[in-house]
């Protein structure tokens, strides 16, 4: 989810030169002031707490199932997209949910020490693109900002009518984006 991202910007700065271009949706690479975490990675990523939300969740699947359909309801604008997409993710969900697990634990640690490597993104050739939900409250477009400003030669793209999940609430606009 969160560490993806990251991982996708630390591969093209040890590869700047075989990147023509990085885009990236709704994500972050440090912590930052703006930054708020979706309750549910707040659950899961946070040490003692996420020992006791896993145990509970894997002896109770209809929480687990309520918990993900509370979260990545949120994610999406539409209440008809999302009645239908949120049943179908959770589904594809569960089998990835291990390493989505793995990810948070190293969640807090990771956008710490990214911070060091700051120099390195001020100095990242490639174009950039960022592109974000305007209406996303996680990462708000305070927290968009704040990244894009990271790269010499980023652009920022707020989707109106978007909010976590750019790529449901308005797929058209993305696809324009992201061909350029």
């Amino acid at each position: 989810m969160f560490a993806a991202a990251g991982a996708t910007v630390v591969l093209a700065l040890a590869h700047p030169g075989r990147v023509a271009a990085l885009v990236l949706l709704n994500t972050y690479y440090h912590w930052t002031p703006a930054l708020r975490r979706p309750p549910a990675i707040t659950l899961y990523s946070t040490p003692v707490i996420r020992n006791a939300a896993r145990a509970i969740v894997r002896r109770r699947p209809d929480l687990d199932r309520r918990l993900y359909a509370w979260q990545v309801g949120k994610f999406i604008i539409d209440p008809e997209l999302r009645a239908q997409l949120v049943r179908q993710l959770y589904e594809r969900f569960l089998p990835a949910r291990p390493a989505f697990w793995r990810l948070n634990d190293d969640l807090i640690p990771a956008v710490l020490t990214r911070r060091q490597r700051i120099p390195e993104l001020r100095r990242f050739g490639p174009p950039v693109r960022a592109i974000f939900g305007a209406d996303d409250r996680y990462l708000n477009p305070r927290v968009a900002a704040n990244f894009a400003a990271l790269f010499p030669r980023a652009e920022l793209h707020l989707l109106e009518g978007a909010g976590h999940y750019v790529q449901v609430d308005q797929p058209q606009q993305l696809a324009n984006f992201i061909v350029g």
